[in-house]
């Protein structure tokens, strides 16, 4: 536990014990998912201060302008109707125009007998004068209008869905009706075919009628016309199946009468070809089913000897020692643990240091004493020397100097 906080806190040094401990235990005591945990918040962390530092470097952008919003385009019926306006407005001016244009003859005057013969003059005529069409009125754009329509679009598709979900109801509830019907009539047709001869022609016309239904769910009108038709018809090739099995029978009874002896012989051989024909078909299903059997035991064994387990365990395994090893010596590097081996060592250093100091003590004092005996020795020769002067009157050359280095050494 102390291990694992002091590796937390030397690889994160901002983070506390208590948010090492809350990691931990968040992460189910595991050290390898509390790094990774710790690595991820303390991104996070970076991401966010970085971008406050940039919102408060860069200034504040002012956001973008609203989409213009584009008039829809009319209609094409309105466009057509505008056109075919200006067009007969056209063609009227233009009559207009010729009728004004056309030049009255002059009044009859009976007093003139000399009738002379009117040149017909041919008048200049103005070039027609189109004028120009009127402008089309822009369609006004409401800037609530698009939604508004949304509204009211959706206003009636819910309007829509409410009305048909009953309408729904009810096909579906006639469907499923129908449906059971068919099948009680499917099984009175079945009861009803010899079991010789199996009736293809029913199902069918099951199946169809099945999927007229099917694909008819959304023609709500329909439906109940349709599953009429489907279950008269079937009524209807029912009965003429069951006089056609009538007559086929009376035909059978007749021939049987005729063939008595061979029908019993055949009859005797049927069974045997069936029983031979069971019994192959039996032996055929039994050898595939060894066969699979065999193929699946030999995957099997394939699939057994890969050990697939074993591999990935050997190999997480071996992941985590090595994973818990560089931890523990990552740990033990940033904050060795102590264990009693190093201990015991820490003893053993430390009481032969005590004994060396206690030795060196010893040699000290051994120094000191003779180094008192020595000095006393030279004062005693001192004494003597000067008591021997004042006796003889001589005087005495000065004494040696005093032997401190020689002593020391």
């Amino acid at each position: 536990m102390e291990a694992a906080t002091n590796t937390l806190r030397s690889m994160f040094p901002k983070s506390s014990a208590d948010q090492c401990v809350s990691a931990l235990k968040v992460n189910n005591w595991d050290l390898s998912a509390t790094i990774d945990y710790m690595l991820a918040q303390t991104a996070t962390e970076e991401q966010q201060v970085q971008q406050q530092v940039q919102q408060q470097v860069n200034p504040s952008i002012p956001p973008p302008p609203p989409p213009q919003t584009i008039p829809p385009p009319l209609p094409a019926n309105v466009i057509e109707s505008e056109e075919d306006k200006l067009l007969k407005e056209f063609l009227f001016l233009e009559q207009q125009i010729h009728i004004n244009r056309i030049p009255t003859p002059p009044p009859y005057n009976p007093s003139t007998n000399n009738i002379k013969p009117s040149i017909a003059v041919v008048e200049k005529v103005e070039p027609i004068s189109i004028p120009p069409p009127p402008p089309l009125p822009q369609p006004i754009v409401h800037e609530h209008q698009p939604q508004q329509e949304q509204q009211q679009e959706q206003q009636q598709e819910q309007q829509e869905k409410q009305e048909e979900e009953p309408k729904t109801r009810e096909n579906n509830s006639l469907l499923r009706n129908i449906t059971n019907t068919l099948k009680e009539l499917e099984n009175e047709v079945r009861n009803l075919v010899m079991e010789k001869k199996p009736q293809p022609n029913v199902v069918e016309t099951v199946e169809t009628t099945e999927t007229v239904i099917s694909n008819n769910n959304n023609n709500n009108d329909n439906v109940e016309n349709i599953a009429q038709n489907n279950i008269e018809q079937l009524v209807e090739k029912v009965e003429q199946e069951q006089q056609e099995q009538e007559e086929e029978q009376e035909e059978e009874q007749e021939e049987e009468q005729e063939n008595n002896e061979n029908n019993n012989n055949n009859n005797s051989q049927i069974p045997n070809e069936v029983k031979v024909a069971i019994d192959q078909l039996e032996s055929l299903f039994n050898s595939s089913l060894e066969k699979t059997e065999k193929i699946l035991n030999e995957l099997k064994e394939e699939i057994t000897s890969w050990k697939i387990k074993d591999n990935v365990k050997t190999f997480t395994v071996t992941v985590r020692n090595e994973l818990s090893d560089m931890l523990a010596s990552l740990a033990n590097y940033i904050s060795p643990e102590q264990t009693q081996v190093q201990i015991q060592r820490k003893e053993a250093k430390r009481q032969e240091l005590e004994n060396k100091l206690k030795e060196l003590k010893e040699h000290n004092r051994n120094l000191e004493e003779e180094r008192r005996i020595a000095i006393e020795k030279i004062e005693n020769k001192y004494k003597q020397q000067t008591t021997t002067t004042t006796s003889s009157g001589n005087q005495i050359p000065p004494p040696p100097p005093y032997p401190e280095e020689n002593s020391e050494q």
